[in-house]
């Protein structure tokens, strides 16, 4: 998957839709391009994450290209100057999305609030340790073994789907927005730590891994989600090497797609996926590699179902 060279790809897709449209008058825009070459149509907007400046420029413009294609296709004897519904609709949700990428801008007083607790918990830290250290010299003193202080502790666990309230596009959204806000504030802790990223289609057993997973030395922070593509774990990664003293492990779980459906049949129905998303999602997955130019984890862990 990772040798596939998306963009020639991508630009195939979109000559053979030109030229489709020329007898079918099927509309072309990015949505129907990503479909047909089978890639996340966040590509076409340049969110990858990768430092080649160049190839994020190509994507760009494919993507502007074949924006300005579809406009081309408005048939002017069409329109009545009445805003189509699905338009309006559209826009309802562009605007629903910018206001919550505004709250971006509210993140420098989270920062500020986050270097006092930051502060606390440098001196929390120092307390415990003096403690510790005075608890082993009074042992000493006793001639009883000083007891050894197990450094894993259990992870942060940060889930998208525990900040959802609805399943809506919006909710959904927002609970990814919230999810994030959350990731900055424990990657802004001055220790080491170690980032865990989730890779896997439902129910393949993140959550259950996460919610046992005993941690690693250190701070660590499990970010349970689906993850499926480079796309979908772009603003992770982005977000992880803003801060330094992270390690950034991926943690990919294999499951073939019998055991998806049948573990997904046994769920409560609130939280079953429509067998069809299942497969498309399966389908979807383009798993890691340490070879990869693209993403740069520093370590993969590769979980069997």
């Amino acid at each position: 998957m990772n040798n596939r060279d998306r963009l020639a790809e991508a630009r195939a897709a979109f000559e053979q839709l030109k030229a489709e449209f020329q007898s079918t008058g099927r509309k072309v825009n990015i949505s129907a391009v990503a479909e047909r070459a089978k890639i996340d149509r966040k590509y076409l907007y340049g969110k990858l994450n990768t430092p080649d400046k160049g190839l994020i420029q190509r994507w760009v413009e494919l993507g502007e290209e074949i924006t300005s294609f579809r406009k081309a296709q408005k048939d002017p004897s069409q329109d009545t100057g009445e805003v189509p519904v699905a338009t309006k609709l559209h826009n309802a949700l562009v605007e629903n999305y910018s206001l919550l990428e505004n709250v971006r801008d509210l993140e420098h007083i989270r920062e500020r609030l986050q270097l006092l607790l930051t502060a606390s918990q440098r001196k929390v830290d120092e307390l415990e340790s003096r403690t510790r250290m005075l608890e082993s010299n009074a042992l000493r003193q006793e001639g009883v073994a000083p007891v050894v202080v197990n450094m894993k502790t259990r992870p942060q666990l940060i889930s998208p789907d525990a900040e959802r309230h609805g399943s809506d596009q919006l909710s959904l959204k927002k609970a990814w927005v919230e999810a994030l806000n959350q990731l900055r504030s424990a990657l802004a802790r001055p220790v080491e730590k170690t980032l865990f990223v989730t890779v896997g289609a439902p129910g393949s057993g993140k959550s259950t891994w996460g919610m046992n997973f005993i941690g690693s030395k250190g701070y660590s922070i499990v970010f349970d989600a689906c993850n499926l593509t480079q796309s979908d774990r772009y603003e992770l990664l982005d977000i992880a090497r803003q801060h330094q003293k992270t390690k950034v492990v991926a943690v990919v779980f294999y499951a073939d797609l019998t055991t998806l459906e049948s573990r997904n049949t046994a769920r409560e129905d609130a939280r079953k996926v429509p067998v069809s998303k299942l497969r498309a999602m399966y389908r979807s997955i383009e798993y890691p590699t340490l070879a990869d130019s693209i993403e740069r984890f520093d370590e993969i862990m590769m979980l069997r179902s």
